[in-house]
This record gives C-alpha cells, sequence and structure tokens, in this order.
C-alpha cells in the first residue's frame, strides 16, 4: 500500500492532516464577544437561571470539554443529548434558560426541530456552517473555519473545542489570550506528530491488534476524548466502541476483559492521572489489552508531545484517530467511508 498516495486521494486522512490549519484559522476568525456579552450579564441579573448544553454525535462528545470548562469557572450546566431535550426532557427549558447548541453541520435533523421549540430562548450556536439553520437562528454563533470535511468528524471537532474555550472564557469576561496561545502551541505540536502519521497509524494497530470490541475511557477533560475517540473508531474502522467515564468502568465492564476486547485509557490531568493509571495496572493484571493515551512516560508509554493540561484533549484525540486508520487498514478497510449513511444526519 502506497500511504503517502493514500494520505492524498483519501479524503478522512487528507481532512485529519489538515487539523492543525484548521485550529489556526478558527483561532483567527472567530467575531468579537460583543453580543455574548450581553447574554453573559443575564446570569448576574437573574434573567438567565439555567445554562443548558446540547448536541448530537461528536459534537455532543465535544461539549463534555465544555461542562468542565464552565464548571471550573463555578457553572452548573446541564448536558442532554438533542434527541432527549426535544421529547422527555424539554420541561427543562425555561423562559430563562439560555441554550448552547453545538453542531459542526448546523442542520442535523434534532438541531432543527430544538429551532422550532426555542424561538424566545437566547441561543448560543457552535458550528462550522454559517449558512446553517443554526447560525441563521441563533443569538450569538461561534463558526469554525474547519473548511469543507468529508468524511468522519475531525477538523470540525478539534475546532469546536477552540470554540468551546473560547465561549467559556467569554462568558464570564476574561480575555482568550491564555488559551489561544496555548491551542496554537497545540496546532503545532499536532504538526509535528502527524508528521509520521503513518508510521503511527501502524503501531496503534498492532498494538491493538486482535481486538473487535473497544472501551475509551477518561476522567474531566478526557471524558470528551473518550467519547469521540469511540465515535471514530466506530465511524472511520467499523469497529465496535464505547466512550465512558474511566471511573464507570470498574462498574461492571472488567468482568468483559478477555480475547478480542481492548481497552484505551486517557491517563489525562495530574489531578486523577493516579486513578488511570491504577486502572490501566489492574486492567493489565487481569490479562486485558490496555493502551494509556498520556504525555507522560518515556518513549512508548508516552503517545502524544507534553501540554497543559487544558489542551490535552486536543492532542488526546490524535492516537485514536491513527489507531481507527491502521486498524482500517488491518481489516482490508478504506478509513472513514461511508458506505451505507451521509456524513450528515437529517432524521431523527
Amino acid at each position: 500500500m502506497n500511504r503517502a498516495m493514500d494520505s492524498q486521494m483519501n479524503p478522512y486522512i487528507a481532512d485529519l492532516l489538515a487539523q492543525p490549519e484548521a485550529l489556526r484559522a478558527t483561532l483567527a476568525g472567530f467575531a468579537a464577544p460583543s453580543g455574548l456579552r450581553e447574554l453573559a450579564k443575564g446570569f448576574k441579573s437573574g434573567k438567565h437561571a439555567r445554562l443548558v448544553l446540547t448536541g448530537m454525535g461528536m459534537s455532543y462528545a465535544a461539549l463534555h470539554y465544555l461542562v468542565f470548562r464552565l464548571t471550573q469557572h463555578g457553572f452548573c450546566p446541564i448536558l442532554v443529548e438533542t434527541s432527549e431535550l426535544i421529547y422527555d426532557a424539554a420541561s427543562i427549558i425555561s423562559e430563562k434558560t439560555l441554550l448552547v447548541v453545538a453542531s459542526q453541520s448546523g442542520q442535523s435533523g434534532e438541531i432543527v426541530k430544538l429551532l422550532s421549540m426555542v424561538s424566545k430562548n437566547p441561543v448560543v450556536a457552535i458550528t462550522n456552517n454559517p449558512d446553517s439553520p443554526l447560525a441563521r437562528g441563533a443569538t450569538f454563533a461561534y463558526i469554525t473555519q474547519a473548511g469543507v470535511e468529508h468524511s468522519v468528524p475531525c477538523k470540525t471537532y478539534l475546532t469546536a473545542l477552540a470554540a468551546m474555550a473560547a465561549f467559556s472564557n467569554d462568558l464570564v469576561g476574561v480575555s482568550r489570550a491564555k488559551d489561544e496561545t496555548l491551542i496554537l502551541a497545540a496546532s503545532s505540536l499536532m504538526s509535528a506528530y502527524l508528521s509520521t502519521w503513518d508510521v503511527k497509524a501502524a503501531e496503534m494497530a498492532e498494538r491493538l491488534d486482535g481486538c473487535s470490541s473497544m472501551v475509551l475511557c477518561g476522567r474531566g477533560f478526557s471524558v470528551a476524548s473518550a467519547f469521540a475517540g469511540a465515535h471514530t473508531i466506530r465511524d472511520a474502522a467499523k469497529i465496535h466502541a464505547e466512550g465512558l467515564s474511566a471511573a464507570q468502568f470498574r462498574h461492571g465492564h472488567m468482568e468483559m476483559i478477555g480475547k478480542g476486547f481492548a481497552v484505551v485509557v486517557f491517563r489525562g490531568a495530574e489531578s486523577t492521572a493516579p486513578l488511570l493509571e491504577k486502572l490501566a495496572s489492574d486492567i493489565q493484571a487481569a490479562n486485558g489489552t490496555v493502551v494509556v493515551v498520556s504525555d507522560q512516560g518515556r518513549d512508548g508509554a508516552r503517545l502524544i508531545p507534553p501540554c497543559a493540561p487544558q489542551i490535552l484533549p486536543f492532542l488526546e484525540i490524535l492516537p485514536t484517530q491513527l489507531a481507527s486508520i491502521g486498524l482500517a487498514w488491518k481489516h482490508g478497510r478504506e478509513p472513514g467511508h461511508f458506505a451505507t449513511h451521509s456524513k450528515v444526519t437529517t432524521s431523527e
């Protein structure tokens, strides 16, 4: 297989390699937060009493990052999948609810239905499509600059994380500068990391050789990496994968350890890293296949470059993206190819 040619011919791989530039373009393209600041004042005045975050698919996965960014600032956001929000959880939307709606396309079936229900509520949109119903209907929109994405979400996922970092700063009225500096640094680290993408993809496939089912788990910011990583493995490699909190893994999933089952553990921030290391050690002791994604350790134990805790999710996703390519190759599949369904889901 000519993998250099594959990077040019395969849309998913081409999108994946374009992620650093998409991040840089996104940081340079965000609108000034003046309109958002008016919404933020509503929390101080009592006009807004509830903050609801919603999305579907990879956008929903990314929102786990925003949850922990906002809780650090003292907010108590409610995260609900849009599919549930428009039916069984609709009662949480009141006249005092501010909605943050994330959708890469801005036109998913559930998103369009939600917009028809909340015409009187302020909506903050995070989307890659400025002409979408979501962007047009929002009170304030963070438009990412990922460009056209042809296959499994990758550029749009990372640029959504950048938008969420900006939003969390804008909501409390602090400068975006620190996060922008860190994310720009992350984009440079990504470029270097992806320079040997094909070698790393093959290495990750070897680490996960023989698995037909996989769990990815983390804590804090890295919960987003777990959900997004599982989404990526399913879509791009067509292997069953589940994302969840690492704490939840001990409540039943330990019994699944065995042949054909693999676990990817995101070591994450230092505050909970010892717990993740202990989990990985216990999985190994049970003869399980485990890969630890970490910016610590020597050589093979360090799968991503050292970085600040709040930008870990920008780098943690890369090994799983490359694993999805390597595993697809190993199974004779075209990475990221959609055979039966389209990229944008317009029906509920």
